[in-house]
């Protein structure tokens, strides 16, 4: 406790000396004296409360202990046996504890008791039992013992005190140690120079100094008088006078001297003090300071007379030694028999009591309400504006657009900045001449009309969809709440969920089983190992057989000539490997064989199968009597293997084609960078014309360049997206007997025979229109009214997608391809909306996914099958589709009839076209600049808000005839407008970020394993990379804790020299299931999360690309209107960066170039040179201030935003080239002798834009370079005004040279010129 109330009367006094760290001040002392027992009090009662293991609570206070300083520098000093001078203190903390346990109990008996009962437990409940808990703790002196011996044996200067510790630090402490407590006793013996008390939390624990000279001359005392003080002002040995504490001691210790007893003497003789001791019954004189004299003046300290160390080394709660006296009151008889140790165990098992009472009920609860309903949770990825106050000045939301009328003012020059100079134009390199592309097929001729006598059945009306109309996937939420909404039957629903998922698991299981195996394949065939324990060879092997090289061809075809290196431009036919689709035969039937078991039939397509298993057995990644087994009966599946493997093979033979081809090409590349690098020799160029297959061109090629490839494809735990098609989603629930009264009805069969599955995937479903059982069973698409006809208006927009996507009957999609394919349809005038399902649905078992034909498009204008005559301008319509390509503004307004058919203006009218630029970056996803004519407005400031509650006693009228309800818009005004909008990554990545954050925090969330080496399952077995302590086989099993992420960074790698593909598959084995459940299993959390932060960040996209669009008097929610005239540029650059969000610009360009076209926009790209170094309104290069992004103009005197200035020069190209069809002149490269390369004539001077400023004719482009940037360190001389700045003499002279110098250059440039 220490002396009363001293650190107030220090903080009174002014003595508030500022927190140091511990760097700062170990320099300062010799040897640091620690008192653990004082400092660390809330740490030892949190680690020793009830610890499970008294190893583990000494090794957490020890790295506690270790973050003051080195331990040579340190002497820990714990307190030891009761002092008898301090018995009435330990008396009154002992029954202080009784009464905490006493209240414990009662608390935890009503927590049992609510338990039991099934009332509600509350917050305070757990506090009321808690708190006196944690107050009746006490530090056992065998766990004190047994710490000293912990740290004894680890070398550390530990010493247990007899008695307190302060008491025998005193005595030890020397002239240039230091104290280390909380205790304010020490700071008033006279051993002690200074005393450094702890502040602030553990991670950032800093100390407050109290020297023994500062204090004295702050309280006004000598050390005779400071000591004295410190025992007639209360401490642990002696209390206080009433009414006289440690500020009205100081009053009348000032002016009392001599040594402590004869100042006692005085301070007794005092009027008021001798009052004070009158009316209490002359309990103080000097025999009452006699323990407090002994401890504080000699230092001295006597074991109390009964006490002994107690019996169990665990006990917390072994304080009677401390209790001199005895209480015969009730509570103290009742609160003899408690125990701080056995209420510790009463309230952790009540806590795993609740905890399991919690979960059972809240299971209770979702087993009661349906699981598979949609409920409005919020999305914790969402990012919410904070609430508008009433001064919306104060406030302005994100994403919305900065308005300033009329220049702005001028700002002085910053002290230093980097000037952007002129880099002379250098031509680019020659590329090397490519071989002349191969032609092109010609486009695939309009077919003919249907007519009524053709059998038009399900195929054929797929095949020609297909033919008219690009395939699209529609996201549709949930699959749970899908077939929940489209089958009311609860029962149903479930058993169809359930069924779906299993085919995905089925599936996706296969898939990575085929994977494996390959991989497995490849690394004996190219990496084979000796002998079992032996490293494999770095090198792989060179020359392998006919049979294998059959084999690799199954796998993969071989590069195509397409396909070849560029450089070789004789390439023979002879490397041509087989079709893109030859290798989905084989990949499905092996497939069908690992899911089914069943050996493939006899044909070319089955032979290449048994060969490649035979090969799997010989190498032992199959066992022979499986495959026999398989091979004698035929083994029957829950789900038809050959749908089930249709699903995975052509998806997998793609991935395959990928990885092997594209990889080949990809790492061959990468070779030659190296070579050119001189990090490798010449002659390990990598020769794809060699007559070798595709994978053994990969794996030297990916041995070559250090195995940056995985060794073959291998999909994550994760389920992924599986394709079924209306057929095997009826052959899978026809399997199950509890669907097929649910498949009748559909059909229409009215008898109760069990159906044929020819029945209903050949007989029925192949002449139904695609989409019918997905509707019906799967998604509730194409809702209706009561009446029959399909929602208009606000129905349709409420029921989202679902609405849009139309279920239509032969005859209508009949009539609807013979309208495309007749002589007289103008694809000009083609207004046709919606989707038509196209009889698949992609799902990963928690997602739902459709796949339909966009009816706005047409792949007859996309591949150009009119003639360009008819065909309409992919500018302005979007029936070729909406792509992200950028077309760069030169190549679209070429002459002014250019500008006339897209604007539908002549040159003269072009004052009444608005322009936005746009550049994209990383630290800013978008900065944007807006230009809008005369009589445009934009709509800033007009987004809804909810409806906010009306005022108690409001009677809700409005001011409409003095205008004081209306909400001026900040837009009125007319005249010159500046808008511009910056957008921080920050704020449009926060759903993502978020995200990230959830998964590390659950990802690292420890889980218990149990493993025991007697069971074969390997499940449970721990990986070789892990060490573990090594068990035989009649050992128990072990327990360990570990978390995903330990689990997922201890795998072997799949890349680099030391890959092993075999090592990562043994020990991802060995915790499948662990993996599986956190990514695939409760209740799908991950992939719910993760659909989560997805609509999150779409949703940042929508809100962002609205306010870019209301700068030019649009909107996201409505088509441009017919009589605007908007043009939107946008930065052609690309850079990647290998830190942080690096494609979040790039998602967010795709994003708005398809919404804005969509839309009706006009959007074309722009080249960014010059864009962010030079000033848009007087063409001088700026200078760069405190960041990169702050730039300023020394000709304007104003700062500017790098993105925004970069927006402005967007939009002055693309005026330009709008008004004279050629780019501005300040934004033109000079190369080394004055020319504009980028003109048709070089050396002739290009026309100025009809509004760009005179000041742009003398434009300065000084000659310099300096450094690889092309910029210049710019400072300001002192006594010039227009820069201003402070510099020496000697820095002012520099600068003034280097000026004349870039003037002198200007100069001759201006003559080139």
């Amino acid at each position: 406790m220490g002396v009363k109330y001293a650190w107030q009367l220090l903080h009174n006094k002014g003595l508030i000396p500022d927190s140091q760290d511990k760097v700062s001040l170990v320099s300062t002392a010799s040897k640091i004296r620690v008192d653990v027992c004082s400092t660390h009090y809330t740490s030892i009662r949190h680690y020793y409360s009830n610890p499970t293991d008294l190893n583990v609570a000494h090794a957490k206070l020890e790295r506690l202990l270790l973050k003051i300083d080195d331990k040579n520098k340190l002497r820990f000093y714990i307190d030891g046996l009761p002092a008898a001078e301090k018995g009435q203190t330990h008396a009154n903390r002992h029954q202080s504890r009784q009464k905490d346990l006493i209240k414990a109990s009662t608390a935890i008996s009503n927590l049992e008791s609510r338990l039991v009962e099934g009332k509600r437990i509350r917050k305070h409940h757990f506090t009321s039992a808690n708190k006196p808990l944690r107050q009746a703790f006490h530090w056992s002196l065998e766990g004190r013992m047994s710490f000293v011996e912990y740290m004894a044996n680890k070398d550390y200067d530990i010493v247990l005190c007899p008695t307190e510790s302060d008491v025998l630090i005193a005595a030890e402490c020397q002239t240039d140690d230091a104290v280390i407590s909380c205790d304010s006793d020490l700071l008033f013996y006279k051993t002690v120079p200074v005393v450094w008390r702890p502040v602030g939390s553990y991670k950032s624990r800093r100390f407050v100094p109290f020297e023994k000279n500062a204090v004295l001359e702050a309280l006004g005392l000598s050390s005779t008088q400071l000591t004295t003080l410190a025992i007639v002002s209360g401490n642990d040995y002696v209390t206080n006078i009433p009414h006289l504490a440690i500020t009205s001691n100081l009053k009348k210790l000032n002016s009392l001297h001599g040594d402590e007893m004869s100042i006692i003497r005085q301070y007794l003789a005092d009027t008021q003090v001798k009052r004070r001791t009158d009316l209490e019954g002359d309990k103080w004189s000097e025999e009452s300071y006699a323990n407090a004299v002994k401890v504080f003046v000699m230092m001295q300290q006597s074991i109390a007379s009964d006490s002994s160390p107690p019996s169990s080394a665990a006990s917390n709660d072994s304080i009677a030694p401390e209790d001199p006296t005895k209480d015969t009151s009730e509570d103290s008889a009742q609160g003899a028999s408690l125990s701080y140790t056995s209420l510790r165990e009463r309230m952790d098992c009540f806590t795993i009591a609740f905890a399991n009472f919690k979960t059972n009920a809240y299971e209770a609860r979702v087993a009661k309400r349906d699981a598979e309903t949609e409920i409005n949770v919020v999305n914790p990825f969402a990012t919410i504006d904070k609430q508008h106050s009433a001064n919306t000045h104060q406030y302005r939301p994100r994403f919305s657009p900065k308005v300033r009328f009329g220049p702005s003012k001028e700002q002085p020059a910053p002290a230093i900045s980097m000037q952007y100079i002129l880099k002379p134009w250098r031509e680019p390199p020659e590329k090397p001449s490519l071989p002349e592309p191969s032609k092109k097929k010609p486009a695939a001729a309009i077919k003919n009309e249907i007519s009524e006598d053709d059998r038009f059945g399900r195929k054929e009306m797929m095949g020609a969809l297909r033919f008219e109309h690009p395939i699209v996937t529609l996201d549709l939420d949930r699959l749970s709440s899908n077939v929940h909404a489209a089958v009311e039957n609860d029962p149903l629903s479930k058993a169809i969920v359930e069924c779906i998922r299993g085919a995905v698991r089925a599936a996706y299981d296969s898939k990575r089983q085929c994977q494996v195996l390959v991989g497995l394949y490849l690394e004996d065939l190219f990496y084979p190992s000796p002998t079992p324990g032996v490293p494999r060879p770095a090198v792989p092997v060179a020359v392998i057989s006919q049979q294998d090289q059959s084999i690799l061809d199954n796998l993969c075809p071989r590069l195509s000539s397409n396909e070849m290196n560029d450089d070789n431009n004789n390439v023979s036919s002879a490397g041509d490997g087989q079709d893109d689709g030859s290798n989905t035969p084989f990949i499905h039937s092996l497939l069908t064989f690992l899911y089914s078991g069943n050996l493939p039939t006899k044909g070319k397509t089955g032979s290449a199968v048994n060969t490649f298993i035979g090969r799997l057995q010989e190498m032992g990644h199959l066992e022979k009597s499986q495959v026999a087994k398989a091979d004698m009966i035929k083994s029957v599946k829950e789900y038809t293997p050959n749908f089930v493997a249709r699903s995975v093979a052509s998806q997998m033979s793609a991935e395959l084609k990928r990885h092997y081809r594209h990889g080949t090409k990809m790492v061959s590349e990468k070779v030659q960078t190296m070579i050119k690098k001189k990090k490798l020799a010449s002659d390990k160029a990598v020769d794809l014309t060699a007559k070798k297959p595709a994978i053994q061109l990969f794996v030297e090629a990916n041995a070559t360049a250090g195995r940056p490839w995985r060794l073959s494809p291998l999909s994550p735990e994760e389920d992924g997206y599986m394709t079924f098609t209306e057929i095997e989603l009826a052959a899978f629930l026809h399997k199950r007997d509890e669907l097929h009264p649910i498949l009748n009805k559909l059909i229409g069969c009215k008898d109760k025979r069990r159906l044929a599955q020819e029945d209903v995937t050949r007989d029925w479903l192949s002449f139904q229109t695609p989409g019918v059982l997905i509707q019906r069973l799967i998604a509730p698409v194409d809702p209706r009214t009561l009446d029959g006809d399909r929602l208009r208006g606000r129905q349709k927009k409420k029921a989202g997608i679902a609405a849009a996507v139309r279920v239509v009957e032969p005859e209508e999609l009949r009539a609807h391809i013979n309208t495309l394919r007749g002589d007289v349809f103008d694809p000009r005038t083609y207004q046709e909306k919606g989707y038509f399902l196209c009889g698949s649905i992609k799902t990963d078992g928690y997602q739902l996914q459709l796949l339909a034909y966009k009816v706005r498009e047409l792949n007859s204008v996309k591949f150009k099958r009119y003639k360009n005559d008819v065909l309409p301008d992919r500018l302005l319509t979007t029936t070729a589709g909406t792509s992200d390509f950028l077309t760069e503004v030169r190549n679209v307004f070429k002459t002014p009839a250019d500008v006339e058919r897209l604007l539908g203006c002549t040159t003269d009218e072009t004052d009444k076209v608005s322009y936005m630029g746009i550049d994209l970056g990383q630290a800013f996803v978008a900065g944007t600049y807006g230009h809008l004519p005369q009589d445009n407005t934009p709509k800033i400031g007009k987004r809804r808000h909810h409806r906010k509650q009306k005022k108690r006693g409001s009677r809700g009228r409005r001011n409409r005839g003095s205008g004081k309800g209306k909400k001026k818009s900040v837009c009125q005004a007319q005249g010159e407008r500046h808008i511009n909008l910056a957008a921080k990554q920050k704020a449009v990545a926060r759903p993502t970020l978020r995200h990230r954050t959830w998964m590390e925090q659950h990802k690292m969330a420890d889980l218990k394993i149990t493993s025991s080496p007697s069971i074969t399952n390997t499940e449970s077995a721990a990986p070789p990379t892990i060490s573990q302590p090594s068990t035989s086989s009649t050992e128990a099993a072990t327990t360990e804790f570990l978390s995903i992420r330990t689990i997922e960074s201890s795998l072997p790698p799949l890349r680099g020299a030391n890959a092993s593909f075999a090592d990562h598959v043994e020990c991802s084995k060995a915790y499948k299931y662990h993996l599986d459940k956190f990514y695939n299993g409760q209740r799908f959390r991950f992939k719910k999360y993760k659909r989560m932060s997805k609509k999150a960040r779409q949703r940042e996209f929508e809100r962002l690309t609205d306010s870019l669009l209301r700068m030019v008097g649009g909107s996201i929610g409505e088509k441009k209107k017919e009589d605007a005239k908007i043009v939107i540029g946008i930065g052609m650059g690309r850079f990647t960066s290998t830190s942080r969000l690096s494609s979040l610009h790039g998602t967010f360009e795709s994003y708005f170039i398809q919404k804005a076209r969509s839309l009706g926009y006009l959007v074309v790209g722009v080249h960014e040179f010059y864009t962010s170094k030079k000033c848009p309104t007087c063409g001088n290069f700026v200078g760069q201030a405190e960041s990169i992004w702050r730039l300023y103009c020394y000709h304007c005197k104003k700062y500017m935003h790098r993105d925004v200035m970069a927006g402005h020069n967007i939009v002055n190209i693309v005026q330009s080239h709008v008004e004279q069809q050629e780019r501005p002149l300040y934004l033109h490269p000079v190369d080394k002798d004055g020319h504009y390369p980028w003109l048709e004539h070089g050396c002739e001077t290009a026309a100025q834009p009809r509004d760009a400023p005179s000041s742009l004719k003398q434009a300065s482009s000084s000659g310099g370079r300096a450094g690889r940037a092309g910029r210049k360190r710019r400072a300001e001389a002192d006594g010039n005004a227009e820069r201003g700045g402070k510099r020496t003499k000697a820095t002012m002279a520099k600068g003034k040279d280097k000026a004349t110098t870039t003037k002198d250059k200007a100069n001759a440039m201006q003559v080139d010129s």
